[in-house]
């Protein structure tokens, strides 16, 4: 999920925040994607997680002030130590120098954190990322580019970690973007804490009272823009939501039929082959949960966005002396539209619900899953049952104007 862009910050933001330290660890031809983790926890900031409660903070080697130890990777040891929730690797071309305890910084670092995980794996976030993009000719370095290689194997093989990789700027900031907010959410939900950005819906009138006794900062044309843009992201958003969906079913349908498949052979059934199918069916689940989490709480924030510029909206025509109608209907007519896609959206999210309802309880690991799964797509349906509201509302009192304005 590439997070988008907007100019301007909601002014609803979660009185307590949370923080989590994002520790960053590389050599140094990885500058340019350092870089672009720092705007892409700024943009989550701003748009995304000030909205939960949550703010979200970097830490690299740069921010390390200066010091003495046993040598210098020693002193960036001792400061981030137990300093940081998410810890993110990058290599491309280089891997570093050796320390006296490890082969590089960057290999240093992440055993410092990939033991901290071992020990307690509810507190931190480990993700790796490794850069596959062409090696200008004059900076290529053989043994360099061959101990990246090595790492990586290693630490796919004996540690188990399922790193990504990628090509292009705009590759690393969809997949950083999307996993290092799944990452922080994880994170809130482990320690026992409820997103703040899941509020109960508030009419528009009370809204319209509440800014009328406040100052207007935005003008019409602002409002209009803004009210596009979260129109687009909800669009957006429905869209991922139902590609998470579509690509979970493609999953479960061999699983489904190898399951069927070895309950009927005539031979004495393979159990061992049933659980494996079985947990990948939970695997699936839970996967599938993750990433509805973050999309169905994106939705959420930018419905409701939605709906507070255009109370806004109403607010300022309202007040006008000569009402341009036209810019009314055309709202309306957007409403309209965007409640026909959520109509169709809903009916196969309930017949989702209605299928996974009826799963057998296979086993423990798998009941969990579906259970998990069929919470995360009725907070779906709560979701949109919620922006139908706001919906309604709005074009009353779009009607309400008209109406007035034409007698």
């Amino acid at each position: 999920m590439v997070l988008p862009q907007l100019e301007y910050r909601s002014s609803i933001v979660s009185s307590t925040l949370t923080r989590y330290t994002i520790f960053v660890a590389s050599p140094s031809d990885v500058q340019a994607e350092r870089n672009a983790l720092r705007r892409i926890v700024d943009d989550a900031n701003k748009i995304y997680f000030a909205r939960l409660g949550i703010i979200a903070e970097v830490l690299g080697w740069e921010d390390v002030p200066s010091g003495i130890g046993l040598y210098p990777q020693d002193v960036i040891n001792k400061y981030t130590e137990g300093k940081y929730d998410v810890f993110i690797g990058l290599m491309w071309s280089r891997f570093g120098t050796k320390t006296p305890n490890a082969e590089s910084g960057t290999a240093e670092e992440f055993e410092d954190a990939y033991n901290t995980y071992l020990s307690s794996p509810d507190t931190l976030r480990v993700l790796f990322f490794f850069k596959e993009a062409p090696v200008d000719y004059s900076q290529i370095i053989a043994h360099q580019i061959e101990a990246v290689k090595n790492f990586k194997d290693k630490i796919s093989i004996e540690k188990g970690v399922l790193y990504s990789t990628f090509k292009t700027r705009k590759e690393f900031t969809k997949l950083a973007s999307n996993q290092l907010v799944e990452a922080i959410l994880d994170l809130h939900r482990r320690a026992g804490l409820e997103p703040a950005g899941h509020t109960s819906s508030v009419s528009v009138d009370q809204t319209v009272a509440t800014l009328a006794s406040t100052k207007i900062e935005l003008g019409l044309f602002d409002l209009i823009q803004l009210g596009t843009n979260s129109s687009n992201q909800m669009s957006e958003s429905l869209l991922r939501i139902g590609s998470i969906i579509q690509a979970s079913q493609e999953r479960i349908t061999p699983l489904a039929e190898s399951f069927t498949q070895e309950l009927g052979k005539e031979e004495k059934i393979n159990y061992e082959k049933i659980i494996l199918i079985f947990n990948e069916f939970a695997f699936t689940f839970d996967r599938m949960s993750d990433l509805l989490l973050v999309e169905v709480n994106f939705f959420h924030i930018t419905s409701k966005d939605f709906y507070e510029h255009q109370c806004q909206l109403l607010l300022i025509i309202s007040r006008m002396p000569i009402i341009d109608l036209s810019i009314l209907l055309d709202i309306a007519t957007q409403i309209r539209f965007t409640e026909e896609q959520l109509l169709e959206f809903r009916k196969s999210v309930d017949t989702c619900v209605v299928m996974l309802s009826s799963f057998p309880p296979c086993s423990t690991i798998v009941r969990d899953s579906t259970n998990r799964l069929v919470h995360c797509l009725n907070d779906l349906i709560s979701a949109l049952t919620v922006t139908f509201g706001y919906f309604s509302t709005i074009k009353s009192k779009i009607y309400s104007i008209v109406a007035l304005n034409r007698s």
